[in-house]
């Protein structure tokens, strides 16, 4: 245990659902588009790093009292009230200082653990925790903007308490890590298959116009279309660049006067 934190071990496990986790976060990302200003993720993290203990201390006071566990399907004691602030600092240094050392579903898997398990707060300590969380996996990834861990923790609770007390008795973390993989990686396989998120010919026509275009450069129609090998303008309006601009993709440059002959894009 180093710091406070529970050793675990890299198993072919979790080494086949990191794998399988970032193959489909790829596939998502070249083909899904999100507009990050209209984001309510990306707002909350403007103002919150989840990686900043001082950001997390705003939350809410730490509790000053110690708590005793209701929940008798747990098999551990929260510690001491006058140990919350050394076990937390504990805990944010260790994902700090690891970051580029530990693969980063790995890091918020053993945060996510390490937390639960000092319930800093007294009231609503389990909600804050769990948001916590998904800000975390969304700092990491845009892909996980569409799947929150609090739901798939909701909907797999008993196993989820299950693995809390495994790890927790065992002074290991590697049945924890493996699970949360498994959710993810599970969710994510649902995610790509449902009806309404198939990746479309019309997704990935959008994500060709942007990455032709450069972000706050403006480009003339005709610059975009050369570069994207069109010479269709209709085509080009219809199937790429009208869509993007509905999407809050791609602004004009003269947004009163959408047809003016002085008219550039540019990506947002």
């Amino acid at each position: 245990m180093n710091n406070n934190i529970y050793n675990y071990k890299i198993t072919s496990k979790i080494l086949l659902q990191i794998s399988s986790i970032m193959e489909k976060i790829g596939l998502l990302n070249d083909n899904i588009n999100v507009n990050k200003e209209k984001n309510n993720w990306n707002i909350l993290l403007k103002k919150i790093n989840p990686y900043n203990i001082e950001d997390f201390k705003k939350i809410k006071k730490f509790r000053n009292k110690d708590e005793t566990l209701i929940n008798n399907n747990y098999y551990f004691s929260h510690p001491r009230y006058i140990n919350i602030n050394k076990l937390v600092n504990n805990l944010f240094n260790y994902i700090n200082n690891n970051y580029k050392e530990i693969h980063p579903l790995i890091l918020i898997s053993i945060f996510h653990f390490n937390i639960i398990i000092i319930n800093p707060f007294d009231k609503e300590s389990d909600k804050i925790i769990k948001v916590w969380t998904d800000l975390l996996l969304v700092k990491y990834n845009r892909v996980f903007e569409n799947i929150s861990l609090v739901e798939l923790i909701n909907n797999n609770f008993k196993e989820y308490q299950k693995r809390i007390n495994e790890s927790y008795i065992q002074k290991n973390l590697t049945s924890f890590i493996e699970f949360i993989l498994y959710l993810i990686d599970k969710e994510l396989n649902t995610f790509i298959n449902k009806k309404n998120t198939i990746i479309t010919n019309k997704d990935v026509k959008i994500n060709k116009l942007l990455n032709a275009m450069k972000k706050d450069q403006p480009m003339s129609a005709y610059e975009i279309m050369k570069k994207l090998n069109i010479k269709s303008k209709e085509t080009f309006r219809n199937s790429y660049l009208d869509i993007a601009i509905k999407e809050g993709l791609v602004n004009r440059t003269i947004p009163d006067k959408p047809t003016s002959r002085h008219q550039m894009y540019y990506k947002i």
